[in-house]
């Protein structure tokens, strides 16, 4: 267009100059005003009409790939937010399954050396029992949550006592306790409810910090396991003897960062267990946290808020 206007001046500018003489078979000034008149709105409006149908099309075709970029970027983002997720529930699964798969094998260990008298073989025999059906129930727990977290599904509730369920916690945890040669001693306060609860998360949280509490335990020592229960809230707390949490670290100690701890017998920890175990108290709209007591043992409580 800018080629055709500027042929179009300079043959004119010819023509007023003399430099060359163009046919004219207009009968007047108002009949050449007219020719030039239509000339010039026609090769206007079809200017505007070609810019303005351009400008339409390069507008739809910038909004439909903004479209297609947003719907990228939306997917990119759940895709990582969904790897992360993976990547979370697969660290918690292999945490929970770690200590119990290992304490199997060492008594299968110690069975093969023949380790043991007979009347110890039948009492390992019992003990193998429980801990595989422990182990069973975790592993259930725990794939019911990763599956849960995965499909984006409603948590199961169950109806349950919780006397009966921190007995349960308290009998699966006992084995792994007396292999350190330690005690469990457990209260509870409050008279029993049957609620219905998220059980399977709960008992996620508190094998992890009963777990915990075994693995910084000294050989030998106490931990305490605790049931409060008002017309307000229910509370389990775990109180266990051993070396202070670092002032600096406790604000910490529900951060996700990988950092390996060893425990009072060499146990290794990734420190990831209390990090995913707040992760699951958020999403029951529990509380999980952590103090120390008067007389310096650590001290970790889930609290739930009765309606």
């Amino acid at each position: 267009m800018l080629f055709a206007f500027t042929l179009y001046s300079l043959i004119f500018y010819a023509e007023v100059v003399g430099m060359i003489t163009v046919p004219s078979n207009y009968t007047g000034l108002e009949n050449l005003f007219w020719d030039h008149l239509v000339t010039i709105w026609g090769t206007g409006l079809f200017s505007f009409l070609g810019i303005h149908i351009f400008l339409k099309n390069y507008l739809a075709q910038n909004k439909r790939l903004r479209i297609i970029q947003a719907e990228k970027e939306l997917a990119l983002q759940e895709l990582a937010t969904l790897n992360t997720k993976k990547n979370q529930l697969i660290a918690l699964l292999s945490h929970d399954l770690k200590n119990p798969i290992g304490m199997l094998r060492q008594t299968l260990d110690l069975v093969d050396r023949g380790a043991f008298e007979e009347g110890e073989f039948q009492l390992i025999l019992k003990n193998l029992r429980n801990q595989s059906y422990h182990l069973s129930g975790m592993l259930n727990n725990t794939l019911n949550w990763v599956l849960a977290e995965l499909e984006d599904k409603e948590l199961e509730m169950e109806s349950l006592s919780l006397y009966q369920l921190t007995d349960e916690m308290l009998e699966g945890m006992m084995i792994q306790a007396v292999s350190k040669k330690q005690t469990i001693e457990s209260e509870k306060t409050g008279e029993d409810q049957i609620l219905e609860i998220e059980a399977s998360e709960i008992r996620i949280i508190l094998k992890n910090l009963l777990d915990n509490a075994i693995k910084f335990t000294p050989v030998g020592g106490e931990i305490g396991f605790n049931l409060i229960i008002s017309s307000k809230e229910i509370t389990w707390t775990i109180k266990n003897q051993g070396k202070p949490i670092p002032l600096p670290e406790e604000s910490i100690l529900f951060d996700f960062k990988v950092k390996t701890t060893f425990g009072t017998m060499r146990e290794k920890g990734t420190g990831i267990g209390l990090p995913l175990c707040k992760k699951i108290a958020d999403k029951l709209d529990m509380e999980l946290g952590f103090y120390r007591t008067d007389d310096g043992k650590n001290s970790f409580f889930l609290t739930k808020r009765l309606n």
